[in-house]
């Protein structure tokens, strides 16, 4: 339970990335150029060569797998309805051989 209340957090913060990280993903601060991670600075996870801020990143970051995970899952899901219609499958009443696996042709 403690693992899904978890994972809601990291996709919600992933979804809501504007609203929830503290920096665009692109935006430089070279006042902290290599900063280590700390709190005052408002860096959490610190910051790189230029002064991006690498928690605004990882939310981003976030985002941008999710986004990818539902084009994929989506084009999947299409893929094998696609399969499944074209094979043919019983329904009741039907003639058509199901042959939606090898052995059952």
């Amino acid at each position: 339970m403690i693992g899904l209340v978890g994972l809601i957090i990291i996709f919600g913060a992933g979804a809501l990335a504007p609203l929830v990280a503290p920096y665009t993903f692109d935006q430089i601060d070279l006042n902290n150029v290599l900063h280590p991670p700390t709190m005052a600075a408002h860096h959490f996870f610190g910051t790189d060569e230029i002064g991006r801020d690498y928690l605004s990143r990882t939310i981003y970051g976030i985002r941008t797998s999710e986004q990818v995970g539902v084009v994929v899952a989506l084009v999947a899901s299409l893929f094998g309805l696609f399969v499944v219609r074209s094979r043919g499958s019983t329904v009741a009443g039907s003639t058509t051989p199901s042959c939606a696996s090898p052995t059952s042709c």
